[in-house]
């Protein structure tokens, strides 16, 4: 990483290949031709085929992807594994530093995955802009998921065994350092822990901080040096460039702004890789002696930085940063091209006291992106931060180490905490991942050796930090034993808080480098709550339908108890937030949940500088909670995972968060649900229906209203999902009583069960039969019932919850199989439109989804919670409903859930006392611990102020600021928050249930 230019190739000085620098690139090209050589543990290539495009709905492609495995150290019974990332540069191996010494100190097995498109992992014969679009830091977290899952399971085999979940480590360095702690952030269930070293995770337009640190390290007398040799070059440039320019061997550098910024690297390198005497000596030598000062930077730039070092003047040509072709330095040009789309690290001169040429400003930056590029190229820094946090990161067990000479530090976090440890190794040549790699980096130093660093004891006492890290996490990992959902809207505003429409442009394609296509996207606000101007602000996720405004539900009556604003937002092309005019398969490939949760993440941001202005204010910071029921409740989950830097925590009702490809458990919880009786008499109807289709279909499907469904299997579908609404919404007595009463008196149960369908669950509750009809799942055209298509189109691409008949003692009939749900995709979507069901899992978790702070509620009755968490834990607790008539979403919607209930009335549920302890024991277990976590545990959600007393026991107006753990009495349905506050008024706080909660 020296500078912009891969500058970051200080990559090498991490993990696998060589991945120093691209300059480091060079020098160590050949030591990976032998698999002897001592600066590598193993330099033997394995293959394997990865994903394409991770975040496309339906595109399957290939490419083969290059890593390393090294077992010399592995202790096989319960080894960890290390999984060391490569970062923007050919990986030509496993380097022997400093992480080859914690791999034998831990009897870990090491391996290594290749940078998509580095190297010889390339998925296309050429480099031109459009086939670099799969090229992102979010694509290749992903490639590292899917590694982990392939690997693992490789190694089961190799060991002749199954389903073993060794614990598993990340390691990377400076990009790859970013790399690792985001891997952690975003894929916390696949890693016990990361060591993100030099990790660059602030992606930045003007990083005027690396110069200033340069010089900050330099000294007074070194940094006013390199100051006058940058004006005596300036000057020479205005009067011979070409001669000045061929004095440093660079008179292929046309531009001069490409020739000022590969003399500003050179300086960099030095102090960036431990070795800042190499130029300050030479050049205060020259000052002292009267010599001219620009020939002596240019003898240390030849024999140092183009010699010693290993770096080539082509590498800032700009005319070369525009060769597509694949060559031995293609590695600059895909570099680049990350820079200019997702990062920026525009190492511009400072408006004062720079070291380098003004004229290196980001102007310069952006003109090469769009020059080497095209137009439209230019890196979206805040869609990045958004994604990831930058410095406020909210990941867990995320070691960061830092030199305190290096100039990417200022892009890292460097601010520690329990959860995410930050050191700074302070010594006079301790820059880049000197961690790791030991002092000085060139030449390599084996093991990561410290003695050739002047304070070795600084960067030992880190190495014992970031070892004793390792040692807690990964015990604490073995000890944690690794081993239709359609609802409908309704607009009529006595249910709704509010219904007025707002809208904001929303992006397209949040994961193409270069796409900056936007959309209109539909949004509600309700501020009648709202205390100015610390209040909560609730995000009620929209789901699977039209979203027509803010229901008037249990999260009402949460949001006046918190005085929160509530906010919501249309999901992407449901409802009238459609990027398109048509709903062709190939319209749709931006429709999934991995775009939806970016929608809400850039929302969020929208919302809280829109309120801000609205406020008059700046920079302030609201607490926020996020909610949701069903699918929209597995999102609710998801963006607490994804996006924690950006909520205080998250209520996910009935979230269906594990992807399922055959879902027979649906089936058997309704029969469970149903009891012995009334279940015999649903198997009884099936069977009579189906005895029927075969000598008389017309005339069964006419009983039903049904005859427009020509396929058998939709028919039959239709009549599943009749019955299993019922308990899904907390109706079973609708079903059961009339068919088990037409059972006993004899009557014809078909006849018993089409009258309940025709007036319950098409009168009612509102079903139109041609939801289950391929005819109309087939139409593009936008309608009120477009929905409908777009929801069994993340169906067959994602999720599945392919609700199939189980073997044995089944409900619903056997031709409603995965066969025929396999079908439906085909003919309504195309060829090749199938769920991956593991890509799924392996991106979110599943049920052993690891996010913190999630609050997952079920009812006992819901078919659906067989998807969702049911196993509680401290960090998200999970409580199932046990009553008659509790089903999906009850603890938000109350009983039963048709007719509609204003504020989630539980008054009708079976055993309302069971929907109060969610709301009194277990939910004040909940609210407290909204509280808790609104209040102190986040540290941009800590609030200042005091909070209602009927919630809260203490002086009337005391102000507090909340440091605070929790110990909750079961019996006593009461929570006591012990604070840290200096208040003699506040030192506990009690939350008892409230009547009305």
């Amino acid at each position: 990483m020296t500078t912009m230019k891969l500058v970051f190739i200080s990559l090498l000085l991490l993990s696998t290949a060589p991945y120093a620098s691209l300059a480091l690139r060079t020098q160590l090209h050949s030591l990976s031709e032998s698999s002897n050589s001592k600066n590598y543990l193993t330099t033997q290539e394995l293959w394997f085929n990865q994903t394409l495009d991770h975040f496309s709905p339906f595109d399957h492609h290939k490419f083969p992807q290059r890593y390393y495995e090294f077992l010399d150290y592995f202790r096989i019974s319960d080894g960890p594994i290390f999984l060391e990332i490569c970062g923007e540069s050919s990986c030509n191996g496993i380097v022997n530093d400093y992480i080859s010494v914690l791999a034998k100190k831990f009897g870990a097995a090491v391996v290594a995955l290749e940078h998509r498109y580095y190297g010889r992992s390339l998925p296309f014969k050429s480099t031109t802009t459009e086939n670099l679009r799969f090229l992102s830091s979010k694509q290749a977290l992903f490639d590292l998921a899917v590694f982990r899952q392939y690997y693992q399971e490789s190694l089961n085999l190799k060991l002749n065994r199954t389903s073993v979940e060794n614990p598993w480590f990340v390691f990377g360095g400076s990009y790859a350092g970013a790399l690792s702690a985001w891997f952690r952030l975003k894929f916390p269930h696949l890693t016990c822990g990361s060591l993100a070293s030099s990790a660059v995770v602030l992606a930045i337009h003007n990083f005027t901080e690396f110069d200033q640190q340069i010089g900050e390290s330099a000294g007074a007398e070194c940094k006013a040096t390199l100051q006058e040799t940058t004006q005596l070059v300036e000057e020479r440039l205005a009067s011979n460039k070409q001669a000045v320019k061929t004095l440093f061997d660079a008179a292929e550098l046309e531009i001069d702004g490409d020739f000022l910024y590969f003399l500003a690297d050179a300086a960099v390198i030095a102090f960036q890789y431990g070795n800042p005497d190499i130029v300050c000596s030479t050049l205060v030598k020259a000052k002292n002696n009267g010599d001219d000062l620009v020939e002596a930077y240019a003898k240390y730039v030849k024999e140092y930085y183009l010699g010693t070092f290993g770096s080539s003047v082509q590498t800032y040509n700009q005319k070369y940063l525009k060769d597509t072709s694949l060559n031995k330095h293609t590695g600059d040009r895909l570099w680049w091209f990350q820079v200019c789309t997702e990062v920026a690290y525009f190492q511009v001169a400072p408006a004062n006291d720079s070291i380098r040429s003004s004229k290196v400003d980001a102007r310069y930056h952006l003109d090469l992106c769009k020059n080497v590029f095209g137009e439209g190229i230019y890196p979206e820094v805040d869609a990045t931060n958004i994604y990831y946090g930058g410095t406020n990161i909210s990941g867990s067990k995320i070691v960061f180490a830092n030199g305190s000479q290096d100039p990417w530090r200022h892009a890292s976090k460097q601010t520690s905490s329990p959860d995410m440890p930050s050191f700074l190794i302070s010594c006079h040549n301790c820059g880049h991942c000197t961690d790791i790699r030991g002092c000085p980096q060139t030449p390599l130093s084996l093991e990561g050796n410290a003695r050739n660093c002047s304070s070795p004891e600084a960067v030992e006492k880190v190495r014992h930090q970031i070892t004793e890290k390792m040692d807690l996490w990964l015990s604490e990992c073995r000890a944690g034993s690794w081993s239709s959902i359609f609802s409908k809207s309704s607009t009529n505003s006595n249910r709704s808080l509010t219904t007025k429409e707002l809208w904001f442009n929303q992006t397209l394609d949040h994961y193409s480098p270069f796409d900056h296509h936007k959309f209109q996207q539909r949004y509600y606000e309700f501020l009648d709550y709202f205390r100015v101007p610390d209040g909560p602000i609730f995000l009620k996720i929209c789901g699977e339908s039209s979203c027509d405004g803010i229901a008037n539900d249990y999260i009402g009556v949460l949001a006046k108890k918190f005085g929160a604003a509530v906010v919501s937002l249309e999901h992407r092309y449901y409802g009238k937030s459609s990027p398109f005019k048509s709903t062709t398969t190939e319209n749709l490939r931006y429709l999934s949940s991995k775009q939806a949760l970016f929608d809400l993440a850039v929302f969020r941001q929208y919302y809280q500088e829109s309120l801000n202005l609205k406020l008059n204010r700046t920079g302030v910071e609201n607490p926020w909670f996020v909610f949701g029921v069903s699918y929209s409740g597995a999102l609710s989950a998801w963006f607490r995972l994804k996006f924690p830097h950006l909520t205080c925590g998250s209520l996910a009702s009935s979230a269906v968060v594990l992807a399922v490809y055959n879902y027979t458990e649906f089936d058997q919880q309704i029969g469970e649900s149903a009891g012995a009786e009334c279940k015999a008499a649903l198997q009884e109807t099936t069977q009579l229906v189906e005895e029927r289709l075969a000598s008389n279909k017309k005339a069964v499907k006419t009983l039903f209203d049904a005859a427009e469904l020509e396929i058998d299997g939709d028919f039959l579908y239709f009549l599943a999902d009749a019955a299993a609404t019922a308990f899904q919404y907390g109706n079973p007595d609708k079903l059961c009583s009339p068919l088990v009463q037409a059972k006993k008196d004899g009557e014809d149960l078909v006849e018993a069960y089409a009258k309940y369908v025709k007036e319950d669950y098409v009168g009612s509750f509102g079903v139109s039969v041609q939801t289950y009809d391929q005819r109309h799942l087939k139409d593009t055209t936008l309608n009120e019932n477009t929905g409908d298509r777009l929801w069994w189109f993340q169906v067959c691409t994602e999720v599945a919850y392919f609700q199939v008949a189980p073997a044995n003692d089944s409900i619903r009939s056997s031709q409603v199989d995965t066969r025929y749900h396999l079908d439906l995709c085909k003919k309504v979507f195309g060829e090749g439109i199938y769920p991956e069901v593991d890509k799924t899992n392996i991106y979110y978790g599943g049920t052993n989804i690891a996010g913190s702070k999630i609050v997952f509620t079920n009812g006992s009755q819901d078919p659906w919670r067989h998807a969702s968490k049911q196993i509680s834990s401290p960090d998200m607790p999970s409580f199932v409903m046990s009553c008659h008539n509790c089903g999906h979403g009850t603890d938000m919607r109350g009983c039963p859930q048709s007719p509609f209930n204003i504020e989630g009335n539980a008054r009708n549920c079976g055993s309302p006392d069971a929907v109060e302890k969610m709301f009194s024991s277990s939910s004040m277990k909940c609210i407290a611990r909204m509280i808790v976590i609104l209040s102190s545990l986040e540290p941009k959600c800590v609030a200042n102020g005091s909070y209602d007393q009927t919630c809260f026991i203490y002086s009337p107006n005391v102000t507090f600021s909340l440091n605070a753990t929790a110990n909750y009495n079961e019996e006593q349905e009461e929570l006591k928050l012990l604070t840290s506050s200096t208040s003699p008024d506040v030192n506990l706080l009690y939350c008892r249930s409230v009547s009305g909660l």
